[in-house]
């Protein structure tokens, strides 16, 4: 929980100032209730004595009360507005985390945990941070002022009625232990809901040909379930402790008043301090329930922390000042080059010598699972090599080789494989090729991507909206227009995964001559099955399985 604080602390940068305003005004709001019990007191003292102080006490009293009343809705809107804000401020950093993340160690996470993370668990923290941390300082704050002045007035009794403050803090203690894990639990379940609807949302189209809905549906209930299930035991440990706290509080409600009754008939005590030891026990009370109804959500809120703290912790792709663009036109240099996902995996490539010309055309071939796609993303630096290199460098003899990183990918134009468009509008797409793209080179960009459909057959061209996953166009299309996007890039080292999967011959034949002549100056990659593509190459690499 220590490095739960920490990371809480570190990540409320720019907020602790609100925060401290905000347990300010709760401070204030404490402060002029107190107040206003006194003066309660003192008026009722006065009156009883026969002294005529209506004035004097309506106006103090309504003016306490405006104070009180300012204090705490100046720190409710605070307190929204700060949950807003840092709600914000986390989740883009989450974002940020995530993106910013080696690609390779972010696929630990579903999809659907991950939004879960930054919707429901950003959600919650920040909850926690704005609402219940500020709540809980006020609790105490106000149980410590209402203690103090309780036992000014009658030492013993106010001794008397804390001794159930031991008892619940014991019971806190052994309630935090077990409901940490229980709320872990509850997270957990629920971003396995979150997964699987995601998932089998995005195929649909898939489910229902193959009559699986009722299935899928029944597996959605199944999983709602063990949610269901998980809850209900964070439910159970709440109720426990509420129970706890109302039987502790109704036996000293009960206490105060029969001590008070007893006071009364013995004249040892005023109708007055009656009167404002029953405000002020109800004030002790309001605090502790407060405690305890935001205390399990303070604690629940580290489950949330603690998955936060997994993205925050995700290796970072190497920092780097600025990018290692090469003049001339680049060329891939495999060296003595090993490599499996892990241990206990084969070996994808081992001990793998090749070199891609500048200017060269290369088609990679072999079997699924061969290591074609691989290759690429070593290239790329998605993936590093257990042992060997993998270098890029140009044509031109001034300038010097760079191992394949994050940092050299300004070299590289990478299309990959399957539907790869990104819901909004073709020019938004094309723009993420090259944010400083031209109309004019958009068109050719498209041109050369055999994607003139764009303006022959949308009416509204490039402000044409797709869909999630190219919906509105077809499979061949939004592959087209992926090439144009990645053709945008200046990097002179083109790499293409299966680029015509989704094209007829004629569409295909086109698009390839077209690159031919648009390739003139870079070295071109592509991975494929399909032999007509192999006529146009000048190198052709087949990959084995081992």
């Amino acid at each position: 929980m220590v490095s739960s604080i920490k990371w809480l602390w570190e990540y409320s940068t720019g907020f602790r100032i609100r925060l401290l305003i905000i347990i300010l005004l709760s401070i204030g709001s404490v402060c002029a209730s107190l107040a206003f019990v006194e003066s309660t007191k003192v008026f009722i003292n006065e009156a009883v004595e026969g002294k005529n102080l209506i004035a004097i006490m309506i106006a103090i009293l309504i003016g306490l009360k405006v104070i009180q009343l300012v204090c705490e809705q100046g720190e409710i809107y605070l307190r929204s507005l700060t949950r807003v804000k840092l709600e914000n401020s986390l989740e883009l950093r989450m974002f940020c985390a995530l993106s910013d993340s080696k690609i390779q160690a972010k696929q630990r996470f579903h999809s659907g945990d991950e939004i879960y993370r930054l919707s429901s668990d950003v959600g919650v923290v920040a909850e926690s941070v704005a609402f219940t941390f500020p709540i809980l300082v006020y609790s105490i704050v106000q149980l410590i002022a209402t203690w103090g002045y309780l036992i000014t007035m009658q030492p013993l009794l106010t001794m008397a009625i804390g001794l159930i403050a031991p008892i619940i803090v014991f019971a806190g203690y052994h309630y935090t232990r077990l409901l940490v894990p229980v709320s872990r639990k509850v997270r957990q379940e629920g971003s396995k809901v979150n997964e699987y609807i995601q998932e089998h949302l995005q195929h649909h189209e898939l489910i229902s040909t193959m009559g699986q809905n009722k299935y899928v549906q029944a597996q959605v209930g199944n999983l709602q379930n063990s949610f269901l299930e998980a809850l209900k035991s964070q439910i159970r440990f709440t109720i426990g402790a509420d129970s706890l706290t109302e039987v502790g509080f109704a036996s000293s409600y009960l206490a105060v008043f029969i001590w008070g009754i007893y006071g009364i008939n013995n004249n040892t005590i005023s109708y007055g301090e009656f009167l404002v030891f029953i405000q002020l026990v109800g004030q002790l009370q309001r605090p502790i329930f407060l405690f305890k109804d935001q205390y399990p959500s303070w604690i629940t809120a580290f489950a949330s922390v603690e998955r936060l703290m997994e993205i925050t912790s995700l290796p970072k792709e190497e920092e780097y000042d600025d990018k290692c663009l090469l003049k001339g036109i680049p060329g891939v240099r495999f060296s003595n080059v090993s490599f499996r996902y892990s241990e206990d995996k084969r070996w994808i490539f081992k001990d793998f010598n090749y070199d891609f010309k500048p200017g060269s055309i290369t088609a990679i071939l072999g079997e699924t699972g061969a290591g074609k796609s691989t290759l690429i993303k070593m290239i790329l630096a998605i993936l590093s090599p257990q042992r060997g290199e993998v270098c890029i460098y140009s044509n031109t003899a001034k300038e010097k080789s760079v191992k394949a990183s994050p940092r050299s990918r300004c070299n590289c134009v990478y299309v990959p494989q399957g539907n790869s468009i990104i819901s909004g509008t073709i020019r938004y797409n094309l723009l993420l090729g090259n944010m400083n793209a031209s109309e004019t080179q958009m068109k050719e960009a498209l041109y050369s991507a055999s994607a003139e459909f764009v303006f022959n057959d949308f009416p509204d061209g490039l402000d044409t909206v797709i869909g999630e996953r190219g919906l509105g166009i077809s499979e061949g299309q939004a592959q087209r227009i992926a090439i144009a996007r990645g053709l945008l890039r200046s990097g002179g080292l083109l790499l293409l995964d299966e680029p015509t999967s989704a094209l007829d011959p004629e569409t295909e034949r086109l698009f390839i001559e077209r690159l031919v002549k648009k390739s003139m100056n870079k070295t071109v990659i592509i991975i494929t099955h399909k032999p007509e593509i192999c006529k146009y190459v000048s190198d052709m690499v087949t990959i084995r399985i081992h």
